[in-house]
């Protein structure tokens, strides 16, 4: 062990990053950089050890020190941990392509209210009705879910969403349900374990948005037929929420401008496609993880490919509050799951909806 010692502060004392090198929860090393950055104690802070890939990989995420570029890699029982940390973006121009968004979805709304309104289908026609009723709800949807997301994007949580002892176990099964209820039939493999009960101090119908924004974009990568992970446990006194996928895996330069806010993470020189959003949802999941003292990150990992890491203080309240929040008002009455990923189903999972 002296060995290794010695060989670590040679090679990384005077390292401008922070490099620590650990053995299950405890610091074995730590350099000058590591001391300044970090408010450390002889073992690994909770948020960040429960986020730590067993085998190693790459993450990049907010931390409360900032945001970083983490590599932990393992050397026989020990992890080496070397955090870059990211400069922001230059900001750019807010919302550049939201007036696009609404343009196409008012105008697909318009297009398929129009033809409803000709002159009736004959039976032989009704398949047609059908798919133009479900192109009309999907761009409803849409329009709601771009309402959500500005209506979430103002400050004022704290008095809005009220933070309360929850079961996130129970707060999220009905949506995990759901969704694959819509997606297993279309091809769609989903895995979900949870531990019960998961208790955290946090607002149902925030945490709730949190993770279908997260599923949402694990469905427009891993496409109809891919797989989606979703695993609940507890780790380090934290709730820990890991999501993956076997889409494709991000650059490290995507990795870097996932949490971005909107106005940095816009190309003015690339455009996002109409299916890519306008930057919300990534943001509002790093701001909803932020405001329940939490941390997210996202890396790729060989076995699993893209993964989002959520961890979340537990509840040290033993008190269950039985009271709902108030989404379903909020939603008025549709389905938050139909919403938060109408960019991501396919129109024909909204032939039925619009009778709900």
């Amino acid at each position: 062990m002296k060995q290794l010692t010695s060989f670590f502060h040679q090679l990384f004392d005077r390292f401008p990053e922070p490099a620590l090198l650990v053995q299950e929860q405890e610091i074995l090393c730590r350099n000058p950089a590591a001391e300044h950055t970090f408010s450390l104690s002889n073992e690994l802070p909770p948020a960040l050890a429960g986020i730590i890939p067993p085998k190693g990989g790459v993450l990049q995420g907010e931390l409360p020190e900032g945001s970083f570029h983490i590599t932990a890699s393992l050397f026989q029982k020990q992890m080496l941990l070397l955090l870059l940390p990211l400069e922001p973006p230059a900001p750019k121009l807010p919302f550049l392509s939201l007036p696009r968004h609404l343009r196409q979805h008012l105008s697909t709304l318009s297009a398929a209210t129009e033809r409803l309104n000709l002159p009736p289908f004959s039976a032989d026609d009704m398949p047609g009705r059908k798919s133009l009723l479900a192109t009309q709800t999907q761009a409803i949807y849409r329009l709601l879910r771009i309402t959500k997301q500005m209506d979430l994007s103002q400050n004022n949580w704290e008095a809005t969403y009220p933070l309360r002892t929850i079961n996130l176990t129970t707060v999220f099964l009905p949506a995990v349900d759901e969704l694959k209820m819509l997606l297993e039939p279309e091809g769609l493999l989903f895995s979900f374990e949870a531990e019960q009960p998961l208790l955290v101090e946090g607002n149902g119908e925030l945490l709730q948005h949190l993770l279908l924004a997260l599923l949402s974009n694990a469905t427009k990568a891993a496409g109809l037929q891919g797989t989606i992970g979703l695993r609940l446990y507890k780790s380090q006194g934290r709730g820990i929420l890991k999501l993956w996928n076997n889409g494709p895996t991000l650059s490290d330069a995507q990795l870097s401008l996932l949490f971005s806010p909107p106005e940095e993470s816009v190309d003015l020189e690339s455009l996002p496609l109409p299916q890519e959003g306008f930057g919300l949802d990534l943001w509002l999941v790093h701001r909803i993880a932020k405001f329940h003292g939490g941390i997210i990150m996202a890396g790729n990992q060989a076995t699993e490919g893209t993964v989002f890491t959520l961890s979340l203080p537990l509840s040290t309240d033993p008190h269950l509050s039985l009271r709902s929040d108030d989404a379903f008002l909020r939603e008025s009455g549709l389905s938050p799951v139909l919403t938060n990923l109408s960019d991501a189903l396919p129109t024909r999972l909204f032939e039925s909806a619009w009778v709900e």
